[in-house]
């Protein structure tokens, strides 16, 4: 009894970092460019100025944003139809998306420790290392698109270990599809976990064998490429996603970079990392 107790004054406490760490900055004025540029495509699609497959800015510039794929304008968009034209609308929606990637980062736990119910209740753990590294809390804060893309990220996860765990196909083919969700909402950069059941079993061969691990991986990328290949059928799809693909992608591998160099991320990502591995 006494464990439980202070399991749940330790979530307790990272609820309340959680909530200091975003929800300040979510009640001022001013946000990140990107995140306001994002919150005025959204109000668009929610006006009914522009389509899902092609959203719009404004008609001076980007009158049909293919800067990202749309399906978080879409789902923002449908915030603002539901609850109004505030500005706080954007920030309850980014709110929102912090409290379900950190529920899922809690289920995602259960399902491996299901054997271990002293572990189980540490789920307020990993919750909290998440939550600190600055990246993550600015990121809610600023309503930018790997809000989405993680909670999406963080399902398939989920979905993958299911089917290791019980060792049934049909949770791979969920997973495969929420990867979907992920690259609908910010691109290529969401499909990095289809990779997790071969790592899973190449660290773990004693719960899932290697053959088995590529079998999964090998099905969370077909299908989705099947789906995509489906969906280009559709001219309007195609047109939108070969825009997105030429004027973002491409684009920013040949030309364009915000930094002096590709290594500044790595060193970047080890300092931002710095104090979750010092408390691990």
């Amino acid at each position: 009894m006494l464990h439980f107790s202070v399991n749940r004054i330790f979530w307790v406490l990272t609820i309340g970092v959680i909530i200091l760490l975003i929800l300040p900055r979510l009640i001022q004025d001013g946000m990140f460019l990107d995140g306001m540029l994002y919150s005025a495509v959204s109000h668009n699609f929610a006006k009914g100025h522009g389509t899902f497959w092609f959203p719009h800015f404004s008609y001076a510039h980007h009158s049909n944003f293919h800067e990202q794929p749309p399906l978080m304008f879409a789902l923002q968009g449908w915030f603002f139809k539901l609850f109004g034209d505030s500005m706080y609308v954007e920030r309850f929606y980014s709110f929102l998306f912090a409290l379900l990637n950190a529920f899922m980062i809690h289920n995602i736990w259960m399902i491996l420790f299901k054997n271990d119910v002293t572990t189980q209740k540490l789920s307020w753990f990993p919750v909290l290392l998440w939550i600190i590294i600055p990246v993550c809390f600015w990121g809610f804060a600023n309503n930018i698109e790997e809000n989405t893309m993680s909670f999406f990220c963080l399902l398939s996860v989920f979905f993958s270990l299911k089917a290791i765990s019980e060792d049934k196909l049909f949770w791979i083919f969920i997973s495969a599809f929420t990867i979907v969700l992920a690259v609908l909402t910010k691109g290529v950069q969401g499909s990095f976990v289809l990779m997790f059941p071969f790592f899973w079993s190449l660290f773990n061969s004693n719960k899932l064998k290697i053959s088995k691990g590529i079998l999964f991986t090998s099905i969370l990328f077909f299908v989705p490429v099947i789906i995509f290949l489906l969906m280009l059928l559709n001219d309007a799809i195609r047109e939108s996603l070969t825009r997105y693909f030429l004027n973002r992608v491409v684009n920013s591998i040949q030309n364009v970079s915000n930094v002096e160099n590709r290594f500044y991320l790595l060193g970047r990502l080890l300092v931002e990392l710095s104090v979750p591995l010092a408390l691990v």
